[in-house]
């Protein structure tokens, strides 16, 4: 899974398209076919049915926003819905500092919040489109209207991989059981360490460095 929006807005056709044949041919030439999944399409398949006004907000990065991938979807999903789109510049860097509370990271949350609710008063519900921004969930809760239903994506593509998997019982059968996980960084490996036990709430052990 390609668990970036802005990844998945951007390089996941081409991935699909360029880059899983040859990775099938050098990783698995003898096995499973290779699958690359992202994560727009299964929130923009269940999001549109959240919205009782037809008016949906989208927080997500410039880039996301700029791609406007996921107006793309909504509109072939949900023609009938209007998605409303504010990107968040600041948000990312704020959360990778652990900046999660404090009078400078409810600024930045309150500026967007308060930009998209100017724009689209009729909005009811709004997506979380880029996978660092549920760790703002308390904040952006506080600065908007209790009638606004939040909407985070990881339930979503959870489910949505869960259906998938049960649909091509030859993916799970061909999976290792009781595999480790390993987690590659082009960060620093003590900085994403603390970054991702925030997300996944438990230490990360199994951690390569890739230069």
């Amino acid at each position: 899974i390609v668990a970036c929006n802005t990844a998945s807005a951007k390089a996941l056709r081409a991935i699909q398209q360029n880059d899983l044949q040859r990775w099938q041919a050098e990783l698995a030439p003898k096995g499973p076919t290779l699958r690359v999944l992202g994560v727009l399409r299964p929130t923009t398949e269940i999001a549109g049915n959240l919205t009782r006004s037809g008016h949906m907000g989208l927080l997500a990065t410039r880039g996301t926003v700029e791609s406007n991938s996921y107006g793309i979807e909504i509109e072939r999903f949900f023609p009938q819905i209007t998605l409303h789109q504010q990107a968040c510049p600041l948000w990312v860097p704020l959360i990778e500092e652990g900046k999660l509370n404090g009078p400078l990271t409810e600024m930045a949350v309150k500026e967007c919040l308060d930009q998209l609710c100017q724009r689209a008063p009729s909005m009811d519900a709004i997506i979380l489109g880029c996978t660092h921004f549920p760790l703002l969930t308390p904040v952006i809760r506080r600065c908007l209207p209790p009638r606004i239903e939040i909407i985070e994506q990881g339930p979503l593509v959870a489910q949505a991989l869960k259906n998938y998997l049960v649909k091509h019982p030859d993916i799970e059968s061909s999976l290792d059981q009781g595999s480790t996980c390993i987690y590659y960084t082009t960060d620093d490996p003590l900085r994403f360490d603390r970054n991702a036990s925030l997300f996944l709430q438990e230490n990360i052990h199994s951690l390569r460095f890739l230069r």
